[in-house]
């Protein structure tokens, strides 16, 4: 969890609520006379596994058990994390937290401000299991004043009570989500989407979700609640179990369709008869080969 081992002090290590806590490996810029070490977060060297003794099995024998409470959250409502953290493309398997009574739950708990990033992660792994009580996401619990994920996916199973998504629980505030998806399972009572939960004042472009949504109030296949822009992305009516999200617009290209239909383009901007009077991943680099 700190910039030694399996983080990567290139990047340089900062305290999650932002202040820097170790300036090794931080490059240092002069302004107006003074130096200033220059720390922008945290990037991912490895593939990492929650199954830390690699049996198949998540119990008190792995390193990140807790007493059955499994991963703490990074970042909280009054210590929110506040940097990039870069995934590189690695992936973090077999991701397990089992806190059915706390709130801003998952790999991150809570990010906040421009500077909060979460880029080029992947949580996948068939122990993967995110189960907290409200703002309840695979990657972030809550997301908030202009944060952003982008190239991120998760394909584990989360559940909660309210505010429960399959990439995050909510997004508020002019923070953003690109390029991303989310295939596991998501359960929760209000608020429940495939891709996110609570979805306010902020932006959601060309993405996707296709894991079954189970809820009572306010459930959709991308999102449960939405009043926000969603622009170029798509659930999978099917699977997902819902044939509505909130907020849906054909006008946006934000649209349902069956899992074989997502696959069958060939390439973005797919023009062919793979659904009636729409494009599938209309501006998109990359069709379905995500799916």
């Amino acid at each position: 969890r700190d910039s030694t081992g399996d983080w990567s002090s290139d990047v340089c290590s900062s305290d999650l609520d932002g202040g820097d806590s170790d300036s090794s490996g931080c490059p240092v810029a002069v302004v107006d006379g003074v130096h200033q070490f220059q720390c922008m977060g945290y990037e991912l060297i490895n593939n990492l596994d929650f199954d830390t003794n690699a049996d198949g099995v998540m119990d008190a024998n792995d390193a990140y058990w807790n007493e059955g409470y499994g991963w703490e959250p990074l970042g909280s409502y009054d210590f929110p994390f506040g940097r990039l953290f870069d995934g590189n493309g690695y992936q973090i398997r077999n991701l397990y937290i089992n806190r059915s009574s706390t709130n801003y739950v998952g790999l991150f708990g809570y990010i906040s401000g421009e500077s909060a990033q979460l880029r080029n992660i992947g949580l996948t792994g068939e122990l993967m299991q995110v189960q907290g009580y409200s703002y309840v996401g695979g990657l972030a619990g809550y997301a908030n004043n202009a944060a952003t994920i982008e190239q991120s996916y998760v394909t584990g199973a989360v559940s909660g009570s309210s505010s429960v998504g399959g990439l995050a629980g909510r997004s508020y505030s002019n923070s953003a989500i690109n390029n991303s998806f989310a295939s596991g399972a998501v359960t929760g009572d209000s608020s429940v989407g495939g891709l996110v939960g609570y979805f306010s004042s902020s932006t959601i472009n060309s993405s996707f979700a296709t894991g079954a949504v189970i809820g009572d109030s306010y459930v959709g296949g991308l999102t449960g609640y939405s009043n926000s822009t969603i622009t170029n992305s798509h659930w999978a009516t099917d699977t997902t179990g819902q044939l509505n999200s909130d907020g849906e617009s054909e006008f946006d290209n934000y649209f349902g369709a069956t899992l074989a239909e997502l696959q069958c383009p060939t390439s973005s901007d797919n023009k062919d008869d793979c659904v009636i009077s729409n494009t599938l991943y209309a501006g998109w680099e990359i069709g379905r080969a995500h799916v």
